[in-house]
């Protein structure tokens, strides 16, 4: 158990540090900014150990943090519970690794307490509720489609699909979904609106069967960017040339109006068994 750990401060879990690429003109003053982007950002803990008289809680206390930590090449959980009414998500989470400091120095007898510093480091510095979102989109034989938020995705089929449906994103950042399109179904597109001006982008396998019983998992998640199909085998290279696999994403307010996000899927010769599924995070910076 760790409840004899204590947390005294913290600091960086507010907004992440920000990268701007900037140019400079001969003549000019000051410089013009071209993209600004999130850094990774650094959470130091400062904690205090409980300790007994001979100091035997304090050193259990001290094995179990570094049991925790001591496996650099994989991520931790770093969970932080909100009051309810701040944001949808009750907990949020970001995903760290140890960086520096657990050096655990020792300095006398104190109040009881043992004290020692932990940093973090959040190579993605965006918080996210750690519970799935999932949105199946109904397959239909024309018009407009249902929104049915399930588990297990359901489509309702026709020979043509062409519907346009909308997800209300609640997160304050960008959220880069998986996207899985399940046969059977021919030249199936997914556009989503990026912009308030209505410019989309798009997963686009024209020209491309997918089997019933089969299926396709798109992953946009920066770190992944993958089509695979049921298989494993890889099918990026069934994606069109000007799909938008590096940027496809849901947005919040005020990228778009109330972060309503509008999908519009596309194929032929899809059976009640077609269905396109969305699964992402809320995400808040």
């Amino acid at each position: 158990s760790l409840s004899g750990i204590h947390l005294l401060a913290h600091d960086g879990i507010g907004m992440p540090p920000v990268q701007r690429v900037t140019q400079e003109g001969p003549y000019q003053h000051g410089a013009t900014q071209v993209n600004a982007r999130l850094a990774p950002r650094v959470i130091t803990l400062s904690l205090a150990m409980a300790h007994d008289d001979n100091w035997n809680t304090a050193w259990l206390y001290r094995n179990a943090l570094t049991d925790m930590l001591n496996d650099i090449e994989h991520e931790l959980y770093l969970d932080v519970t909100l009051p309810t009414f701040f944001l949808t998500a009750a907990t949020v989470r970001m995903n760290v690794h140890y960086l520096d400091s657990l050096t655990m120095p020792r300095a006398g007898e104190h109040d009881g307490f043992d004290r020692s510093v932990l940093q973090l480091i959040a190579h993605d510095p965006v918080w996210y509720d750690p519970a799935t979102e999932v949105v199946a989109l109904a397959v239909t034989a024309g018009g407009e489609g249902l929104m049915i938020p399930m588990e297990i995705p359901f489509g309702l089929g026709g020979a043509d699909v062409d519907l346009t449906d909308t997800i209300t994103y609640p997160g304050t950042w960008i959220s880069y979904p998986i996207v899985k399109i399940t046969g059977p179904i021919e030249n199936p597109v997914l556009t989503v609106v990026s912009d308030a001006d209505g410019n989309t982008e798009k997963l686009d396998f024209t020209g491309i069967t997918i089997a019933a019983g089969h299926y396709y998992e798109v992953d946009c998640r920066y770190g992944y960017k993958t089509a695979l199909d049921d298989t494993g085998a890889n099918k990026i290279g069934e994606l069109t040339s000007d799909s938008d696999l590096a940027t496809f994403a849901i947005r919040p307010h005020p990228y778009l109006e109330d972060g309503i996000n509008t999908f519009h899927f596309t194929g032929v010769s899809a059976t009640n068994a077609t269905a396109c599924t969305i699964t992402y995070y809320n995400r808040y910076i």
